[in-house]
């Protein structure tokens, strides 16, 4: 069977039809992160409940897993059922460990997210095996006794009118917003990562995306090493822009460098390679990456609207 490949105008139509469909109506939505470090009085009430969401996130995996064995596709719905059955019949008591089910039904939402997004990559590589080094493998257990990412939606999560996000679930864990003019928080990620938690809340504002129309100004990004990011354009008497891309280079070099002496050392001695050293290490290494990120990408919006150009292309795109 031979595909018929799209003409110019037709994919030339479909990127117009997808763009009109970005430029309606939306609000903006941003995200504060704050760190909790072990020293902080709030860490282990959190480290607590990343505990029990690791138990639930596995123990949902497994019925799905089961489930799937035996030809049947769980959906969120029979899965939810299944956990309060069990709470029920007092076999698990899983579904009201952490004080509210909101919690635990949103770790089974994402059980049911990675399953399905595994049963998109395999009907990918059951059409194009050329795309992939091998066959998408199900979604895996996570370590017993680790710690998984607590979701809490804006109906367990309350905003206070002095700018404060209270969870009372949790013990009232209290986070102050930076941004206190926010009117409506709709999610908060509470994230293990090296030994610290990382609580993003993610907010909605007043503001409307402004989506620029297309003009047939493009900017292209050619993502690269050495250079991390080559601007050019279609439009005559642009010169091309180079982000320099070796100074995030040299934090990785420094990095592997430093994990490669530590990992090595506490191998000879026999030590756990959990240490504070390492996980700040770590820290480090993500905040460099995350702040040149930020910095970049502030510096292309600047270079397109500067010159007018409404869209922006990365790597390949017909």
């Amino acid at each position: 069977m031979v595909r018929k490949q799209k003409s110019k105008k037709t994919t030339l139509q479909t990127f117009r039809d997808i763009r009109a469909k970005k430029t309606e109506i939306q609000y903006e939505y941003l995200v504060e992160k704050h760190v909790i470090r072990a020293n902080d009085s709030r860490y282990l009430i959190l480290d607590k409940y990343a505990h029990l969401a690791n138990n639930i996130y596995n123990q949902a995996l497994y019925r799905f897993r089961q489930s799937l064995f035996k030809g049947k596709w769980l959906s969120y719905g029979a899965l939810d059922k299944s956990f309060k059955q069990s709470y029920q019949q007092k076999d698990c008591m899983l579904y009201r460990s952490m004080k509210s089910v909101h919690l635990a039904q949103q770790i089974l939402k994402l059980v049911i997210q990675n399953m399905t997004s595994w049963k998109k990559a395999v009907k990918a590589y059951q059409k194009n095996p050329g795309k992939f080094i091998g066959r998408p493998k199900l979604p895996k257990y996570r370590n017993k006794g680790g710690k998984s990412m607590v979701i809490v939606d804006n109906q367990t999560a309350k905003l206070r009118s002095n700018g404060i996000v209270e969870i009372p679930v949790i013990n009232n864990l209290k986070i102050k917003l930076q941004h206190q003019d926010t009117t409506k928080i709709q999610q908060v990620r509470i994230i293990s990562k090296n030994n610290q938690f990382v609580v993003e809340i993610v907010y909605k504002t007043n503001k409307v995306i402004d989506y620029k129309k297309d003009n047939e100004r493009y900017l292209t990004i050619d993502p690269g090493l050495d250079n991390a990011f080559t601007l050019a354009s279609n439009v005559k008497g642009f010169k091309p822009v180079i982000i320099n891309g070796r100074p995030l280079k040299a934090i990785n070099q420094y990095y592997n460098k430093q994990r490669a002496q530590l990992t090595k050392l506490y191998d000879l001695n026999k030590q756990s390679r959990n240490t504070k050293r390492l996980n700040n290490l770590d820290f480090y290494r993500n905040q460099k990456v995350l702040g040149f990120a930020h910095e970049a990408s502030k510096r292309i919006v600047e270079i397109a609207l500067s010159h007018e150009l409404n869209t922006i292309i990365i790597g390949k795109n017909k």
